[in-house]
């Protein structure tokens, strides 16, 4: 008797464009997973693997072919009804996690069944079974940047698994659990034969990542106008030189332990300063503070990702504290906001929320950093309708989405993943794009470089910036002073709150 089929895939074809060379990337794939059945897709780096994952889970369109998921074929569905069969059918594994950094593992884990409007309670209890199933059950309450790297592959599984999929897609998920193989390389008892693993040698890692693993939370005290300001003496914005970070989220606890070190090392490589992007109401007093102690920029938004824990009388505060904080020459905009397609189901709420930001920033006439991940249709819905400036951050769109963001006047940011070699779409967008139409960024401790992968440190921070800067200016074929000269200008524009000295 046939096993019932959880994925099957004909005739799949992906290609991108390198210019006006077409770069095939999936030709004429087929191929079928069982329920239970376990299928490693093997290949080097840029060989098309996370295409196609992407593409089976309906993260990426295809250019031909077609995808079934439970036997439903994607072809055709409406955004909202992938979003929907994603969270009904599929579980997700990435390979840097994806965890919302101001949420412990047990509501991590327990967001899908949220997201399905299940009982809180409920959610929370299965989501425990689900972290002490991958030995976690002692960490429930630990945040992602209390955990090791492998903790927070686990925590992604369970996340994976909490929804009883009939599928599981993961990208290299396996990676950094080596961790629990005994020292002298074979399994611990307890390991299935004949279990797909894949376990590359174990590289060491930085001590910096996880200092801050037991550190104390610092408390800033209440946000208010910066005493400069307030006495009147606001000199027109921050006064920079070098590289600029666009967005970085440096109140996270991850830097509790060497947010000095990490500044020093930024300005070292030539980044002289960084955009601070708050996460949602909680963060909004750390961020204003860890920007005005090291003489960084910041901005206040709620990110889509906290939605859930967001309440409506936050946009009220928001709005106030925006309009407040005018005379702060630290502060320069509204982010991170925008809406999230790819671990959620953009809905009415999301929606919502991201609009009445859209409002305050119109206002107020600040800047916006927005979050696009598989939702670019309807943020240039409402884009369109209430018109800002601002940068459309880790762009990684299609030819026809950043026309229309650049058409809109807003600018792209590039960052960590771009240095990857299999990232063609990305790079090609940066060698493309006018000089005065992208700005760099780091979005740490999140989108690691290249570089940091492979030296076992997911951990990215500003300084990166300098590497994605090289590398920009190679793709376009001018030199760094001139690439360093580009980017001054373009961040300026962006964001008008600053003011940005040009290079001598």
């Amino acid at each position: 008797m046939n096993k019932e089929l959880a994925v099957e895939v004909s005739g799949l074809v992906k290609v991108y464009h390198d210019g006006d060379h077409p770069v095939p990337v999936l030709s004429d794939v087929t191929f079928s997973v069982a329920r239970g059945e376990t299928v490693a897709i093997l290949g080097s780096s840029g060989s098309g693997k996370s295409t196609l994952l992407h593409a089976v889970g309906g993260l990426d369109t295809i250019d031909s072919g077609e995808v079934r998921v439970a036997g439903t074929s994607l072809s055709g569905l409406s955004q909202k009804a992938l979003g929907e069969l994603r969270n009904r059918s599929l579980g997700f594994v990435y390979q840097f996690h994806h965890l919302l950094p101001e949420f412990t593992a047990l509501d991590n884990v327990a967001m899908p069944l949220w997201i399905r409007r299940e009982d809180q309670e409920a959610s929370r209890e299965e989501a425990r079974r689900m972290l002490e199933a991958v030995g976690l059950g002692h960490r429930l309450q630990h945040l992602p940047s209390q955990l090791s790297g492998g903790e927070r592959q686990r925590v992604a599984i369970a996340r994976a698994i909490v929804t009883k999929p009939v599928c599981i897609l993961a990208s290299d998920s396996s990676e950094r659990l080596h961790s629990r193989r005994r020292a002298d390389g074979q399994p611990r008892q307890g390991d299935r034969p004949g279990r797909l693993r894949h376990l590359p040698q174990a590289r060491a890692r930085r001590g910096h990542g996880h200092r801050d693993r037991h550190a104390r939370r610092r408390t800033c005290g209440p946000l208010r106008p910066h005493p400069q300001a307030r006495r009147g003496r606001h000199q027109g914005g921050l006064t920079l030189q070098g590289l600029v970070d666009t967005h970085c989220h440096l109140q996270a606890l991850a830097f509790e332990a060497d947010l000095a070190e990490v500044v020093a090392r930024a300005r070292a490589a030539g980044v002289a300063d960084m955009v601070v992007c708050a996460g949602g109401s909680d963060d909004w007093e750390r961020t204003a503070c860890v920007a005005r102690e090291h003489g960084l920029a910041y901005m206040l938004g709620i990110h889509p990702l906290l939605v859930p824990k967001a309440h409506e009388e936050d946009l009220e505060r928001l709005s106030a504290l925006a309009e407040a904080s005018m005379a702060d020459p630290h502060f320069i905009g509204i982010g991170e906001i925008g809406l999230e397609g790819l671990v959620m189901t953009i809905d009415a709420r999301q929606e919502h929320f991201f609009r009445e930001q859209l409002r305050i920033a119109a206002r107020l006439d600040l800047p916006c950093s927005i979050h696009v991940r598989k939702s670019a249709s309807r943020l240039l819905y409402h884009l369109r309708r209430i018109r800002v400036t601002g940068v459309v951050h880790a762009f990684n769109g299609s030819d026809a989405e950043r026309d229309a963001f650049l058409a809109l006047g807003l600018k792209l940011g590039f960052g960590g993943a771009a240095t990857y070699e299999g990232s063609l779409r990305i790079r090609r967008h940066l060698a493309e794009v006018p000089a005065d139409a992208f700005v760099l960024e780091s979005d740490a401790p999140d989108m690691p470089s290249s570089a940091r992968r492979d030296s076992g440190d997911l951990r990215s921070e500003p300084a990166d910036v300098a590497q994605t800067a090289s590398l920009a200016a190679r793709l376009r074929g001018v030199t760094r002073d001139e690439l360093l000269f580009q980017s001054i200008q373009t961040t300026q524009a962006a964001f008008k709150r600053l003011k940005l000295r040009q290079l001598r």
